[in-house]
């Protein structure tokens, strides 16, 4: 999956999915080959869709940590994060 880069509007290195959780809410864990960790989340209550990265979570620095930690994350809409 490539995403866009809000910024330039160019396409950066696409991200893999590298792990799922599917519950009440679900959380899809994307990362690039240089380590860039984007961590999808979707809750099904609410059927929000929104995102943490690095722009958003500056002191969790991999993306190991950002799974670990994904329930307890800075989420935000995809138009907010810088760095995707």
């Amino acid at each position: 999956m490539a995403v866009r880069n809000g910024v330039s509007g160019l396409y950066n290195e696409e991200y893999s999915v590298n792990n799922v959780e599917n519950a009440a809410t679900t959380y899809i864990g994307k990362v690039t080959p240089r380590g860039t960790w984007l961590i999808q989340r979707y809750v099904d209550a609410t059927g929000v869709f929104d995102y943490a990265n690095f722009s958003n979570n500056t002191s969790t620095t991999s993306y190991g940590t950002a799974w670990t930690n994904r329930a307890s994350l800075n989420y935000a809409a995809f138009e907010d994060l810088k760095g995707v």
